[in-house]
Order: structure tokens, then sequence, then C-alpha cells
């Protein structure tokens, strides 16, 4: 029934809208709307963030979303959900001109996403994806930051669960060898010392697709290499 109604007050909106170029609802309209006990926040913004219609005047636009973040703030839900929602918001905001609630939602998101634990594998693979984008496309901040993030990407597996982020240890030190190729021998040193053969050999492996290999002094330097499979390891005397 909610979910019926809800279409048929959208619809209504949109026919308003195409007698009247001009139709906006109001902070009146949307008062009535949300005193019925059929309204439902969830089910209007999902039909605005899925139909991408600014219906709304600034008014009304802004108290629909700042109250909604609001009720959201006192309101004990997963992370996951919470995301989903503050990024919906952030959309709705932006789609009727209010700057300043998208960019709070936006934030909220992003908070909600640092939070939800188990899932920051997927998280970290995002960032690490934009990441090699933005510095493919000249941006010198994201190069560096993608070397102050060493720290978050080398011990992932340690603060997360540990099943689906051995692969984005590997595809983080494969992006900082094709983008730093100097860091290479440290890193696989680092490596090689603390017998994390898997990351090794995944770093072989990527070696030959890099820029290094392609030029003659690349590649004689990567033949000196060692391979860990044939790696005795002396360790470190103790300090």
């Amino acid at each position: 029934m909610r979910l019926a109604l809800i279409d048929a007050a959208f619809d209504l909106s949109l026919i308003g809208r195409g007698l009247d170029a001009a139709y906006q609802i109001d902070d009146i309209a949307l008062s009535k709307a949300r005193a019925s006990p059929f309204w439902l926040n969830e089910l209007w913004l999902e039909k605005l963030t899925m139909r991408r219609v600014s219906l709304h005047d600034p008014a009304s636009a802004e108290k629909f979303i700042a109250t909604y973040m609001d009720e959201l703030e006192q309101t004990v839900t997963v992370f996951n959900e919470r995301a989903a929602t503050f990024g919906k918001l952030a959309l709705a905001a932006h789609d009727h001109n209010q700057p300043q609630l998208a960019a709070q939602s936006l934030r909220h998101a992003v908070d909600c996403l640092l939070g939800y634990g188990w899932r920051k594998d997927a998280f970290a693979n995002d960032v690490l994806t934009v990441l090699e984008m933005m510095i493919e496309a000249g941006d010198h901040d994201a190069k560096q930051t993608l070397l102050a993030l060493a720290g978050a990407f080398h011990r992932i597996t340690d603060y997360t669960d540990g099943d689906g982020t051995n692969h984005i240890r590997s595809e983080y030190y494969a992006a900082v060898a094709k983008h730093y190729p100097e860091r290479i021998a440290p890193m696989l040193n680092d490596l090689i010392w603390a017998e994390d053969w898997r990351y090794v050999e995944d770093l072989y492996e990527e070696l030959p697709s890099l820029p290094l290999a392609q030029t003659a002094e690349g590649a004689a330097l990567l033949s000196t290499f060692i391979m860990p499979s044939g790696v005795v390891v002396e360790r470190r005397p103790e300090a």
C-alpha cells in the first residue's frame, strides 16, 4: 500500500511538472505528505534518486534532506545500509542544488564505509582503483597519497578477516612498482626478509608488464633479482 501511494504521489508530481514547468513541491505540501501514516522517507528518497528529477523547491528540499539526515543520526542501523542512504541523500541534495547538504551527506556515507569493518577489503580495492585512475590522469597528489597509504595496505590482512584481502596487498605492491619503479628493489627486499613469499612471487609476475621492463636498463636490473623459489634466507641478527 505504501509503495503504491508513493508511486502515485511521485507520478502526480511529474504530471504537475508536465502541466506547469515551474511546478515544485513546496514546504507545505511536503509537511502534509510527511504527516500521512503511509509516508516513508526511504521510499520517497528512492524515487528521487531513481528518477533523478528535481521536484522540490529549495526550502522543501533542504527540509526533507536535513530532517532525514537528523533522523538517521539518531537511529542505530548497520553501516552498509547507512552508507547507502547517506549516499542517496547526497545525490538528492546535488540534484536539488544543495551543495552543502550534499557534502555533509557524502561525508557521512564515507564515514560509514570506513566503519564497515569486514568490508574494508572492497573499499580498499575501490580506493586503489580510483587512485590509479587519478595518477594516470596526471594528479600528483594522488601519486603521493598512494605512498601515504602504504601502512594501511601493507597491514590490511591484520585488521580485516584476511580471506578477501590478500589480493589487495598484491595489487597495491604492483601499483607502487608501476608508478614508483625506484621502489621495486626495496619493496622486494622487505617482502623477502619478511618471508612474504606469496607477495614476492605476485610482484615478480607483475614486473614484466611494467614500463620499466621494456627498457634495456630495466631488463638488466630485473635479471639480477632473486627468484623466491631459490632463496635461502639468513635471518638478520637480533638487535
